[in-house]
């Protein structure tokens, strides 16, 4: 069985879906405490309205690793990529998995009119066929759930290299390759995690 360590990337909906929404879909993304800006980026947080910048695979079979990291300005054509590659018995690995990156896979998918492959169990408390680093570590308590950031610093291992308003710029400017080099150390990173709590009975 092929172990697939997977991380996206996701960028606010475009500032022309953002005026046309209506009041009601609007105040979902504002507080009281959260500006207009502040609440456009939120979108980017949400399947429906937010986009994918890149999608990070880590493939490692037979101890050899191989780093694809998808991305581009056609979010359909990265989840069709992305379906190609991933097989029916890939083990998928990753940081708040269960919660963000495959659903948001899922239903991006939906919108972007792109056939999925496969089918992912998505079950609590279980990591038969998916292996979440942020739920295993919590014991799938909501309250305890750390940032990968947080939990590579808690078990002294290596940070991240940027942050989530850069991988927009650098989205923004075409940078391909300051996101693939960020996309890959996420992966790495949560490799490593993933091994220490494996090597500890998590």
């Amino acid at each position: 069985m092929r172990e697939l360590v997977l991380d996206i990337e996701t960028i606010p909906c475009k500032p022309s879906l953002w005026r046309k929404l209506d009041e009601e879909l609007r105040q979902k993304f504002l507080r009281d405490d959260v500006s207009e800006q502040e609440g456009w980026k939120n979108t980017a947080l949400d399947p429906v309205l937010g986009r994918i910048a890149c999608i990070g695979l880590l493939f490692v079979e037979d101890r050899e690793e191989r780093v694809e990291v998808l991305a581009g300005l056609d979010e359909a054509r990265l989840l069709t990529r992305f379906w190609h590659l991933v097989r029916s018995d890939d083990y998928i690995i990753g940081h708040n998995v269960l919660d963000f990156d495959l659903p948001f896979i899922r239903v991006r998918s939906v919108v972007c009119g792109v056939r999925p492959t496969r089918q992912f169990d998505l079950r609590r408390y279980s990591t038969e066929t998916i292996y979440d680093t942020m739920q295993v570590w919590a014991h799938w308590d909501p309250k305890r759930r750390p940032r990968l950031e947080l939990l590579a610093k808690i078990l002294s291992l290596q940070g991240k290299l940027g942050t989530a308003r850069e991988l927009y710029e650098w989205w923004q400017k075409k940078q391909w390759d300051m996101i693939k080099r960020y996309c890959e150390q996420d992966l790495r990173l949560t490799y490593r995690v993933f091994r220490r709590l494996r090597r500890y009975g998590l």
